[in-house]
């Protein structure tokens, strides 16, 4: 561009929500690529979010802003424990968000423990994704008095936990 026909861009402050409004609007002007001749751009804190992408890689930006269906710039979904019950051999849990979130990079993982203070969580195995709310696994043997309780975590953060009934 010459000097008379200089580009800039400014997108507010005000956390995620105004990243996820600068991601919104920008999203016709990624789609005409226009984005890739910007000459100014400032940014004030969640518009730093998305002007970040833009100054260190345009092209990267405006590829993923005209493909969103990756949720490259999404929150994972945060899965949500409802009840966790005995059934013959199995615990069955049903929740909120259990899906396969792959595609966002994090992975879901269930732990389960004795339900008895201090008892160390083990990673679960043989678990069964029976829908977008529902798991089951083995029941392990052990403790004797068969109490338990299980934990749902994402990228190996904890997001909920609960006794098993």
């Amino acid at each position: 561009m010459d000097q008379d026909n200089k580009l800039g861009l400014a997108l507010s402050g005000g956390g995620i929500r105004s990243a996820t409004f600068s991601l919104g609007i920008l999203q016709g002007p990624a789609k005409r690529k226009i984005l890739t001749n910007l000459s100014y751009l400032s940014t004030v804190s969640g518009g730093g979010y998305i002007g970040s992408n833009l100054y260190w890689r345009p092209s990267l930006a405006v590829e993923t802003m005209t493909a969103l269906s990756t949720a490259t710039f999404a929150q994972p979904p945060v899965p949500k424990i409802i009840t966790a019950k005995k059934n013959g051999n199995r615990i069955v849990i049903t929740g909120e968000q259990f899906i396969d979130l792959k595609t966002c990079g994090k992975e879901l993982k269930f732990e389960i423990a004795p339900e008895a203070a201090g008892s160390a969580f083990k990673a679960v195995e043989n678990l069964t994704l029976v829908s977008a709310k529902e798991v089951s696994l083995d029941l392990p043997k052990t403790p004797a008095d068969g109490k338990f309780k299980v934990r749902v975590l994402l990228g190996g953060i904890e997001m909920d936990m609960k006794n098993v009934e």
